[in-house]
């Protein structure tokens, strides 16, 4: 019951404090309004004086229109540059990719080049070997054919210029015909002998020259083979020549293998030797790890146990907290009949209080005042023009009497014209002015209705204006408290790390041991908290209007609020 006492105290000042900040912004109200009153004065003000610097803006927005004009010309002209610049600088980019392609086509027809005149080149070097086996040949047929020239020359300076030369084989037929026909013994078995051996050497001619023959067929092919030998050996030169530059570069890869291989091995030998290392370590980690689960299953139990306990207290806690909220509801219900009735109350002393409009009517009174002025004013200008173009009337006509005996007679009819004429347009002017008397009435409803429009925004706007500050207010709070609860999780979070990693430490057996004066700074710790929450206390005392904040900052230190 004191609990509840106390609380429906606290309800009570919360109200009260309520009351006077709702007093404080009545009193910020009728500053306001006295403020928008004298706002409008100056609206008036700047109204009257707007007429004469309407003349001033007109010659500025010409001015202002040529500079506009001026500017829009500069743009367009710094725009086409800029187009032009862009342009240029895509054409650079073009030819220099363009040149970029034409030197690498240049390189490549060049290797092409170099390729060709190499070849070209080897086939020089071949025509040139041909040529002097021509030139050879053609020496050897040159001296065989001397030869035979002498030959020949030597066989018809013995035989005469006038018998036919033949070769050695026809010379010694004929020698041996020669024999037989000048052969003293003459008879059968002479003649029978001399055509056995006519016969014996006619065939051996004949065979001799078959043989001749295929002799000299099989040279012919003996040199056409010999020619096609020579290219394939140039051929299997070049061949050879690539494959022991191949040969070489395949024996530095061989090279280069053989290093990797070593390195590899190196660090297989360094990994099997970690290897080992690691089993043996994996083997004293397991039984440390065996170790460390049987002591954890035994921490586990005793955690289970205080688990258990501290569910027993939250289910308590629970139960508590239910009731304290249903008791919070019922104060929360009592709080908003009385802020109803504080309204209601605020509403009827605001109708019962004579002063409340006042200064709206008295504004409004001075403006009809004004307008009444201005409204006389321009009747008397009115009358006065009225009275101008009279005495103008009158002049006209005394002039026109005075000249009326000197005018001849035939001019009497123009003369009426004219004064009709001027009637007119002295009826016409009265129109005129007649009818900006009704525009100059009609501006000031206009301007009136206006003004009652231009009070009724800002009376919107100020209300709109309390209202974006009341939820900026509360936008603000919920931003401070969001920060609040991040920095709460933050720190969750760096605590559970901690911890998470004092656990493998110790698991590890690798962390540091706790140091001797830990009772020590615990204490301290504990002093630095009390500090805080007292910190915090003073300041939610002194800025009540930020409770929100302060319960954030009471849930996070884990304080009762």
């Amino acid at each position: 019951m004191d609990q509840h006492l106390e609380e429906t105290q606290k309800f009570k000042a919360a109200i009260t404090e309520q009351t006077r900040s709702m007093e404080v912004l009545e009193r910020n109200m009728q500053t306001v309004s006295r403020e928008i009153t004298a706002i409008v004065g100056k609206i008036e003000e700047e109204q009257s004086e707007q007429t004469t610097s309407e003349r001033v803006t007109a010659n500025s927005r010409k001015r202002m229109k040529k500079i506009r004009e001026e500017i829009a010309a500069k743009e367009v002209e710094t725009q086409n540059l800029l187009n032009e610049i862009a342009r240029v600088t895509v054409d650079s980019l073009n030819t220099k990719a363009h040149n970029q392609m034409l030197k690498d086509r240049h390189k490549q027809l060049s290797d092409e080049l170099a390729d060709r005149e190499k070849l070209i080149e080897q086939y020089e070097q071949e025509i040139r070997k041909r040529h002097h086996q021509i030139e050879k040949k053609q020496l050897f047929v040159d001296r065989l054919n001397r030869e035979y020239d002498e030959k020949r020359t030597k066989l018809e300076a013995e035989l005469g210029n006038d018998e036919d030369v033949a070769g050695p084989q026809e010379a010694k037929l004929k020698h041996m015909w020669t024999l037989s026909l000048h052969h003293p013994v003459a008879g059968d078995d002479v003649s029978t002998h001399v055509l056995g051996l006519l016969l014996t050497s006619v065939e051996d001619w004949i065979q001799k020259q078959t043989q001749l023959l295929s002799i000299s067929s099989e040279t012919d092919k003996l040199k056409a083979t010999l020619n096609e030998n020579k290219n394939k050996k140039m051929v299997l030169e070049q061949k050879k020549l690539r494959i022991e530059g191949q040969l070489s570069s395949h024996e530095k890869e061989i090279k280069e293998l053989d290093n990797n291989m070593k390195h590899l091995r190196f660090d297989m030998d360094r990994m099997n030797s970690a290897l080992v290392k690691n089993e043996a370590r994996s083997g004293e980690i397991s039984n440390t790890n065996q170790m460390m689960e049987t002591e954890f299953v035994q921490k586990l139990k005793e955690i289970e146990t205080r688990c258990l306990d501290m569910e027993r207290d939250v289910e308590k806690l629970k139960l508590e907290k239910d009731q304290m909220n249903q008791d919070i509801l019922e104060s929360e219900r009592q709080v908003l009949l009385w802020e109803r009735k504080i309204t209601l109350e605020r509403e009827m002393q605001a109708a019962l209080d004579p002063n409340v409009g006042q200064s709206d009517a008295a504004a409004m009174k001075k403006e009809i005042h004004r307008m009444e002025l201005r409204l006389e004013q321009l009747k008397r200008r009115q009358e006065q023009t009225i009275v101008e173009m009279e005495r103008a009337i009158h002049k006209r006509d005394a002039i026109a009497l005075k000249l009326e005996p000197k005018a001849q007679k035939t001019k009497k009819a123009a003369s009426a014209a004219n004064v009709k004429r001027q009637l007119q347009s002295l009826r016409n002017n009265l129109k005129l002015c007649t009818q900006a008397n009704s525009d100059a009435e009609q501006k000031i409803s206009d301007r009136q209705r206006d003004l009652a429009e231009l009070q009724q925004t800002i009376e919107q706007a100020a209300q709109e204006y309390g209202n974006l500050e009341q939820a900026s207010e509360a936008l603000r709070a919920e931003v401070q408290v969001g920060h609040v609860e991040k920095q709460q999780n933050l720190a969750s979070i760096l605590q559970l790390q901690r911890t998470a990693k004092r656990l493998d430490e110790l698991a590890m057996g690798t962390g540091p041991p706790p140091p001797g004066n830990i009772q020590q700074q615990h204490d301290e710790q504990v002093q630095l908290r009390g500090k805080v929450e007292e910190i915090v206390r003073v300041l939610g005392e002194s800025y009540p209007q930020l409770e929100n904040l302060w319960a954030a900052f009471h849930a996070w230190m884990e304080v009762p609020s």
